[in-house]
């Protein structure tokens, strides 16, 4: 039970990624028509944000509105975050990810010409490294027979039995917090939640014992 005490301890924010020097790492490939290279580094911090690194010797092709993205897949498709406006061409580059993110995530770091819809180039993310013992309290899981939907008006929650006190947080893919209430009971059966939700997001919910994140696509 100590881990689901210090869960409740935890902010919304560090529930996503609470541990020092816990990193990944990758190195950039370009596209046929593009040369990028170079590696990137995703690190958490002591406040339980995410440092995204562009290496010293990182190097990509100019281009119009360049902007960095993580996501599933190398290129930039409807799952993918922009994280920034890439700073610089060249070198040593640090970045905030969105506080919707934790480590352990996404796949790719992806340099993507949005404006054009043009793909630079994109490194793949290695296992965890460092010390990442604090990830663990992120392990825990929602109980058997606890399911949602999602849709853009209303959250229909599925239980197999009661719970008192859930905690609900609906973020956008940019880490923006949508709707944030303690929801005093869910029943047996269905408990439909009313709102304005963003299409794609990340679902946060936290019990006395256990937690439920999960990104999701509505209907």
């Amino acid at each position: 039970m100590k881990i689901f005490t210090l869960i409740s301890l935890f902010t919304l924010t560090t529930f996503f990624a609470n541990a020092q020097q816990c990193y990944r790492t990758g190195t950039f490939e370009g596209a046929v028509d593009v040369d990028v290279k170079g590696s990137v580094t995703l690190e958490t911090q002591t406040d339980g944000s995410i440092k995204l690194t562009l290496s010293s010797d990182f190097k990509s092709d100019s281009g119009p509105d360049l902007d960095i993205y993580i996501g599933d897949t190398m290129r930039v498709d409807g799952f993918s975050i922009k994280v920034e406006a890439l700073g610089s061409f060249t070198g040593t580059q640090t970045y905030t990810i969105p506080s919707s993110v934790k480590l352990t995530d996404y796949t790719y770091v992806t340099i993507h010409c949005t404006k054009y819809n043009h793909y630079y180039g994109a490194a793949r993310l290695g296992s965890n490294l460092g010390d990442c013992s604090a990830l663990k309290v992120n392990d825990v899981s929602a109980p058997t027979g606890f399911n949602f939907k999602i849709n853009p008006s209303s959250i229909t929650i599925d239980s197999e039995k009661n719970y008192e006190d859930v905690s609900l947080s609906v973020y956008d893919f940019a880490g923006v917090l949508i709707k944030h209430e303690l929801i005093t009971q869910i029943n047996k059966g269905q408990t439909v939640l009313g709102g304005v939700f963003p299409k794609t997001g990340v679902v946060v919910l936290n019990g006395a014992d256990w937690a439920l994140r999960r990104k999701y696509v509505s209907k």
